[in-house]
């Protein structure tokens, strides 16, 4: 069987569903991508190396161990190169239990003719945002316009990447060391501090002996108690575990808990008062 014939799409399972001929252009796009492999190749890894050296720590970031370019050096070597982008639709917001996230669809394109087409996402609880005692900032406490803002940078940050060869870079190809550029722990859990510990035992101490000592109506409770409407208007939901809370957030339950056991003793106080 001739090259020409040898094009075979498999179908899941490993079955054979249909072959194709190959068309003569087709052919003839492969045959020149590998005379051409190797001038490609040191075409790129010229191009990345420049792309590099326009670049300084300071467009660089420590994501988890990992360097992480920030859009402000890949716009410079956009530029450079003559890369164009826009947007694919408008900035999709999608809501979910006890946060949010937008969507964010751009192109980007290269003056050799290469156009990527991709999404870029954040969402409100990413550390990225902030953090208020080791907690990640209360989801009131953050800029919904920031988190708009950064979607379309992700999109473009990994776009620009993709097209230059700048992904799964290693701190020695960069010259940079990681301790020279700012640090963000994106997928690290914040650990809650003693204090903190003592103060989520006492909330639920509270909450359960308020609700007769069952434990799952004192998470209810502790849900109802969490809810909150945000300065714009929007219900932000309550937590489902005592050790989420952390932060500010903690400190205002504790003083809704202590608030509430003092109206309750206060009842059953009057009410205990013989009448007359």
């Amino acid at each position: 069987m001739s090259l020409e014939h040898e094009i075979v799409e498999i179908a899941q399972g490993g079955e054979a569903r249909e072959i194709r001929p190959m068309l003569s252009e087709g052919l003839n796009v492969l045959m020149e991508l590998a005379e051409n492999a190797d001038k490609r190749v040191a075409a790129m890894q010229t191009l990345r190396r420049a792309s590099l050296k326009l670049m300084n720590k300071n467009d660089w970031e420590d994501q988890d161990g990992r360097p992480y370019p920030k859009s402000s050096g890949l716009e410079k070597v956009a530029d450079a190169w003559g890369l164009s982008w826009g947007f694919l639709g408008t900035p999709q917001k999608l809501v979910e239990p006890d946060r949010y996230l937008y969507v964010t669809a751009i192109y980007v394109e290269s003056p050799w003719g290469r156009r990527l087409e991709l999404e870029g996402t954040r969402a409100s609880d990413d550390p990225l945002f902030g953090t208020v005692g080791g907690a990640l900032r209360p989801l009131a406490e953050v800029d919904e316009g920031d988190i708009r803002k950064a979607s379309y940078t992700n999109a473009l940050a990994r776009g620009i990447s993709i097209m230059l060869g700048l992904r799964n870079m290693t701190w020695e190809e960069l010259g940079v060391k990681p301790e020279e550029v700012h640090k963000v722990e994106r997928y690290a859990k914040a650990e809650a501090t003693d204090d903190e510990k003592k103060q989520q035992n006492e909330i639920r101490e509270i909450l359960t002996e308020i609700v007769g000592g069952d434990a799952m109506k004192a998470l209810k409770l502790l849900e109802e108690t969490t809810a909150f409407t945000s300065k714009d208007g929007k219900a932000i939901p309550g937590v489902k575990a005592f050790s989420k809370l952390t932060g500010r957030r903690l400190e205002v339950t504790l003083g809704k808990a202590k608030d509430m056991k003092n109206v309750r003793d206060s009842e059953m106080s009057d009410a205990a008062e013989p009448k007359g």
